[in-house]
């Protein structure tokens, strides 16, 4: 909860604090103008920009492509770098001793394995850590496509049910589902205003 710790962070004397008030303003301000959170509902979205910002700061600088992190549970990571680590090794090719498609063939089924075994293995480890796969859900992109041209593009429900060959009541329905299972505010949408 990094925004939160910034908000009461005590300075007792010095300034190096004040770049980060500015930072808590800003991103404030941007996650009211894209109408993201408002009166403590959808405070993870600034939480999470500040995670990214954090993280997107010890990368260096010609890194592509910059990812958000996901919205943090409070407990740190469940999985340690080196657990959620995908690794293939092999001790390489010695053409005086192995045949060129033997050694292929070994390389790409012992590839295959690795790639077999990496979701059981960090399966077990989050079964430790009572973690939960999220269920998949065949139309959660595209909801999600809905609700980013409701909430901030100012798309009509009947545009975009038009758009998808679905009825608006759908649309409506997944939107708000969506919405409150996020902890987006309700009311007032859109992107925000130019200046000037």
């Amino acid at each position: 909860m990094l925004l939160g710790e910034l908000r009461v962070a005590q300075v007792p004397s010095g300034n190096y604090i004040h770049p980060l008030k500015e930072l808590d303003q800003t991103l404030s301000e941007w996650g009211d103008n894209w109408n993201l959170c408002r009166d403590g509902v959808g405070e993870w979205t600034l939480e999470t920009a500040l995670e990214t910002l954090h993280e997107w700061s010890k990368l260096p600088a010609n890194t592509k492509p910059l990812r958000f992190c996901l919205p943090s549970a409070g407990w740190g990571d469940l999985l340690e770098d080196s657990e959620q680590a995908f690794s293939f090794n092999h001790n390489g090719w010695d053409p005086q001793s192995v045949p060129w498609r033997k050694f292929k063939t070994e390389i790409e089924e012992g590839f295959q394995q690795a790639l077999k075994d990496l979701p059981d293995r960090i399966q077990e480890v989050s079964n430790e850590r009572f973690w939960q796969p999220v269920p998949e859900r065949r139309e959660g992109v595209m909801h999600l496509d809905w609700l980013v041209r409701y909430q901030v593009e100012r798309e009509p429900i009947a545009h975009i049910a038009a758009s998808g060959s679905r009825t608006s009541q759908a649309v409506k329905s997944a939107v708000y589902q969506l919405r409150d299972l996020i902890g987006l505010p309700r009311g007032k949408r859109g992107r925000p205003k130019k200046k000037g």
